[in-house]
């Protein structure tokens, strides 16, 4: 018994000893120059509910300059529409993107080409956008469907920055039937 409660009492000890190694590794100091996404109304980009207006504006701050742009989206009301206009794929490469993507993007004031290669800060105002999943992903939109981009970016200097973007759709009884 003696023996048991000693393993235990060092099991114990590693588990602590180790998470406070983990805790003060979390808390050093970052890399001032680590590019950075912001979403001041959703400050831990949890999953949020699709709505008819939506406050999405992700500031992003890299300050050694944007590199490569890229936004994988997983959604299925709007894959099919998306890779009509990005041949065949659902992965956009916003810095160097085909002309039928790169003229729809524009004309809905998303940056692409040189708007984004080489800048240090950028606003990317999705308000208007994400709630056209509803209306222009209809024929392919599923209740209780999770539609989520993925930004990908990369520096001059080689840093890169991934964050999942996440929106649910938990649809009514009529879209249901």
């Amino acid at each position: 018994m003696k023996k048991i409660f000693n393993l235990m009492a060092v099991a114990c000890a590693v588990m602590a000893f180790a998470s406070c190694e983990k805790d003060n590794g979390g808390s050093s100091e970052t890399d001032p120059n680590q590019p950075v996404m912001t979403w001041e109304a959703n400050p831990k980009f949890e999953t949020t509910e699709l709505q008819s207006e939506m406050d999405v504006v992700i500031s992003i701050s890299a300050p050694a300059g944007i590199e490569t742009f890229v936004v994988d989206v997983d959604s299925d009301a709007l894959e099919p529409i998306i890779s009509v206009v990005n041949n065949g794929s659902s992965t956009m490469d916003l810095v160097n993107p085909p002309a039928g993507l790169s003229g729809i993007l524009s004309g809905v004031g998303l940056p692409t080409g040189d708007a984004l290669k080489g800048q240090t800060s950028v606003t990317l105002d999705l308000s208007n956008l994400v709630p056209l999943i509803i209306t222009v992903g209809e024929s392919n939109l599923k209740p209780d469907s999770n539609h989520t981009f993925t930004l990908s970016l990369s520096d001059a200097d080689g840093r890169t920055l991934q964050q999942p973007v996440t929106f649910h759709y938990t649809g009514t009884s009529a879209s249901a039937e």
